[in-house]
This record gives structure tokens, C-alpha cells and sequence, in this order.
């Protein structure tokens, strides 16, 4: 098997929460992947490193990165390689700290960030952290409050935002985690509904979701899906989008069944 990422980056005009909302796509692009030997390779777009392969030049092929990686996250310009035993690798740009090494250098060789790291989702400009102990974890970007640390100051280390956690999702400027006990908190841009809190208001704090019997989340760009036990699945945000024409939902989700 291949765990594929790749960054297909979207960017947007301000809103009145300062959220960039109107997407539209752009050109560069950079993917990264994990084989079965744990092997993780890069290709495209490296213009600050984000390959991690120890300079700039793009690639329009595989190159081997590093061995013993066991999952990848990517932004816009940066990713995350979390290894087997838990320790984060972060490479790419850092002009907001989202590597979360302590600085806003950027790094073309992956940096080591700390241990006992879960799963990572990269935003934008801005990363989460998922540990092994359920502890969650975010760093860069903060203007829109998607670290959710009750400020809107970007952070070039790791700052705690939740324990008890079971799942992680990040967007293009807001993430989202499940706890434990099944309920979903989300904070960030809201200007398409996409926290779930039956508003449009940004939150620079964890808001919970309004939603229940949810089994697990996977967050888009400007959108948060919650996958429910029962199999079924409920959507929040931005959900259809053609030129001016758009969709969304702020609350309750839209439920859809699997067959």
C-alpha cells in the first residue's frame, strides 16, 4: 500500500473575520508519500524546502525523504513526517512557526520537533498534533484563532490546546478534534460555518460541535465532515462551490447515509 498526501492550494479574498473565503485554486502543489517500507517519498513544488530533501529544486518525480516514517501531513508549504516511534519531522516554510521547532527559519532538511506524537494535520500555516496520550498539541499560523489558545499571536512552539483526544483535523485556517467521550470541538475561521457552532462568529477558543454519535472527523479546507457510528456522515461548511455560486451549512449538519 501507498499513504498518499497532496497539496492542491487554495487561497481567498477577506471576509469581515479577516478569513481568506473565496477559494480559488493555484498552481503549486507538492505531494508526499509513505510505501509499505515505510519509506517517505516527495515530488512537485519545493520552493521553501518543503521537500525535505536538503535544497529547493523542484521535483517532478518520487525522491526518498527519509526511512521509518509511519504518516505525513502537509500545508501549503510545509509537511510533517511523524517516524514509528513517535517523533515529529517538520520541513518547508516557517515564517509563522508551523513547523514548530522554536523558530521562523525555514528548513529544506526535516527538523525534529518532539516525541510521543499520534497523528499530525497541517493547515495552510498552521499545525496540529495529536499525542499519545490523547494530548493535543498546534503551532503557526493564528490569525483566524485556529490554534484555539484564546489568542490570535502565532506560535513557533507547541502549545496545548486539549487532552482526551482520540482524532484531529486541519484546515485551510480553522481544525477541529474528537474526545474521548465522542463530542467535537473545532475553533478557527467560521465564515462558512464550517466550526459547526450554528454561527459564522471565528473562535479563537475550542466551541463544540453541535452534533452526537460521531465515530471519527476528516477536515477540508473550508469544511468539517463527522463520520457517526451508525455509518452515516454530516457535513458542515463549505459544501458546493462554482465561481459565485456557493453552499454551505452552519447547523444542524447535514446528515447523509451510507449504503
Amino acid at each position: 500500500w501507498i499513504a498518499l498526501a497532496c497539496c492542491i492550494a487554495l487561497v481567498g479574498m477577506a471576509s469581515s473575520d479577516g478569513a481568506d473565503v473565496t477559494p480559488r485554486p493555484l498552481r503549486w502543489a507538492h505531494m508526499v508519500f509513505v510505501d509499505k517500507y515505510n519509506d517517505a517519498y516527495a515530488q512537485g513544488q519545493n520552493d521553501y524546502g518543503q521537500l525535505g530533501l536538503g535544497d529547493r529544486v523542484e521535483r517532478n518525480g518520487p525522491a526518498l525523504v527519509m526511512s521509518g516514517v509511519k504518516s505525513v501531513a502537509w500545508g501549503a508549504y510545509h509537511t510533517l513526517f511523524v517516524t514509528q516511534e513517535g517523533a515529529l519531522y517538520a520541513a518547508g516554510r516557517n515564517e509563522f512557526g508551523e513547523l514548530g521547532d522554536g523558530t521562523n527559519k525555514d528548513r529544506d532538511v526535516p527538523v525534529f520537533v518532539m516525541e510521543g506524537i499520534r497523528e499530525a494535520a497541517a493547515g495552510e500555516s498552521h499545525s496540529l498534533l495529536l499525542c499519545s496520550n490523547g494530548s493535543v498539541f498546534a503551532m503557526g499560523r493564528n490569525g483566524n484563532g485556529q490554534l484555539g489558545d484564546g489568542t490570535n499571536i502565532d506560535r513557533s512552539t507547541p502549545v496545548l490546546v486539549s487532552d482526551n483526544a482520540t482524532a484531529i483535523g486541519a484546515g485551510w485556517l480553522h481544525s477541529a478534534f474528537l474526545l474521548l467521550n465522542t463530542s467535537v470541538f473545532a475553533m478557527g475561521s467560521n465564515a462558512y460555518g464550517q466550526l459547526g457552532d450554528g454561527t459564522r462568529i471565528q473562535r479563537n477558543r475550542p466551541i463544540e460541535v453541535h452534533a452526537e454519535n460521531v465515530s471519527d472527523i476528516k477536515v477540508g479546507g473550508f469544511h468539517t465532515t463527522l463520520l457517526q457510528h451508525d455509518g452515516g456522515t454530516q457535513e458542515l461548511g463549505l459544501l458546493n462551490w462554482t465561481g459565485s455560486s456557493q453552499e454551505y451549512r452552519i447547523m444542524p449538519p447535514r446528515a447523509i447515509p451510507l449504503r
